[in-house]
């Protein structure tokens, strides 16, 4: 397949979620200025975040909708509290889950005015809450699943604090910053169940360890997408259980991290799971990663890049001011032939390498076309270097690196190339 036209421009792409399994995923994408061998250029200004969604979010029995703007009509309050009003006056503790899309007032009216002390589970999230008053849980003492994610809240509240029952606490994607050691009030905070906490998508910048000062069977914290946490506690905040527990936490790849785990000689029992954000380096200067990696201004800071090679169609990418992005309109089937980019591609890795910058080389999922680009660039600059081999040390840094078959008869056909302008 030939070439497809393409164009330079200004951009200032916007970040999506990339939920998606979709390995096309596409958006609306600035106008272009177009090169002469096939590539779209673009140089940044600024972006915008996107939307986030939770992956962990739990499914209710009882749903009570709110509209698709947000709105709830004053008959849809009203048949929400007659709902909940039913089941707590028939007696029934089978009410065990129950999920409320209404303002914090209603909330707590529905919670502290009924008898719903054998409520279990209760999801509160997409609700726009900031706070929540202190007492809001007094009445469902046997709550043991609480759902506050996608919320507006800036600490992790007071009344989930003290919660006897509660085993897993989700605070994902909020706006959370930090949390408080203690809170300005006489009981005590004890949450003596909990065991999984989730955090991931807020604005940590430390880890949370005195949290195990009130949960001491702490077992499972999510915390990715925290971009700006930049070290792990010694391993003595870590309160171990026994001898065949293990404490599982979720945190981004960011290297500094990862060579602070290698290096602080934690136990073997603690398991970390790396959110791939940060990019494999491949080389001085060249790293390989996803559509993910090329949304987050921490990786290019952390990282030192300047350079964004797109193998895609209109995949949404952050550029900050200064940086340039070049994109390959390539597609991730096996009919697609990427050789006509490969010599722009090269000068334009070149050109990173040539200034001391780093250059990220990406896809969606970063394991076809930018590995394939990747390994082309090897096999010409390190000649007589084969597409085995070049293939092999991308997968020393990125494992999971898979050309389409399409795309290894292309490298092939480059090999052979190669090595008739060498004979």
């Amino acid at each position: 397949m030939p070439a497809s036209p393409s164009a330079m421009v200004e951009g200032v792409p916007t970040v999506e979620d990339n939920s998606s399994s979709d390995d096309d995923m596409t958006s609306d994408s600035s106008e272009g200025v177009r090169t002469e061998r096939g590539g779209l250029m673009r140089t940044g200004s600024n972006a915008s975040t996107g939307s986030r969604t939770n992956s962990m979010r739990a499914k209710p029995i009882k749903k009570i909708p709110a509209s698709p703007d947000g709105e709830i009509s004053p008959d849809d309050v009203q048949e929400a509290v007659a709902e909940v009003e039913r089941a707590a006056k028939s007696g029934s503790a089978n009410l065990h889950q129950l999920r409320l899309g209404l303002d914090v007032g209603l909330i707590k009216k529905l919670i502290q005015n009924n008898n719903l002390a054998g409520l279990t589970e209760l999801v509160l999230s997409e609700n726009g809450i900031e706070s929540l008053p202190h007492s809001i849980f007094d009445r469902v003492p046997k709550l043991q699943k609480l759902d506050l994610s996608n919320n507006k809240l800036t600490v992790i509240p007071l009344s989930a604090m003290t919660l006897p029952c509660l085993h897993t606490l989700l605070l994902d994607h909020n706006q959370i910053s930090g949390v408080p050691a203690t809170y300005d009030i006489a009981e005590p905070l004890e949450l003596p169940s909990l065991t999984k906490i989730g955090l991931d998508w807020n604005k940590l910048t430390e880890f949370p360890s005195h949290l195990y000062e009130v949960a001491p069977k702490l077992k499972n914290i999510f915390m990715s997408d925290n971009l700006g946490l930049q070290s792990l506690p010694p391993l003595d905040s870590f309160p171990l259980p026994g001898a065949d527990g293990k404490v599982e936490l979720k945190l981004d790849n960011k290297p500094t991290l990862q060579d602070q785990f290698k290096r602080g000689g934690y136990d073997a029992r603690i398991v970390v799971e790396w959110n791939k954000i940060y990019p494999d380096k491949v080389m001085d200067y060249v790293y390989l990663g996803s559509i993910r990696t090329a949304q987050c201004v921490e990786v290019y800071h952390d990282l030192d890049i300047k350079y964004v090679l797109t193998a895609g169609r209109e995949l949404d990418v952050y550029l900050a001011k200064g940086m340039v992005q070049l994109e390959l309109l390539l597609d991730d089937v096996p009919n697609e032939d990427p050789s006509p980019f490969f010599s722009e591609a090269f000068d334009f890795i070149d050109k990173a390498i040539s200034e001391k910058k780093g250059v990220l080389l990406h896809c969606f999922a970063g394991l076809s076309r930018s590995v394939t680009v990747c390994v082309a660039y090897l096999m010409k600059t390190r000649y007589p270097m084969t597409m085995d081999e070049a293939l092999e040390l991308v997968r020393t840094a990125r494992p999971s690196s898979h050309p389409n078959e399409g795309f290894l008869r292309v490298l092939r056909r480059f090999e052979e190339q190669l090595k008739e302008q060498h004979a």
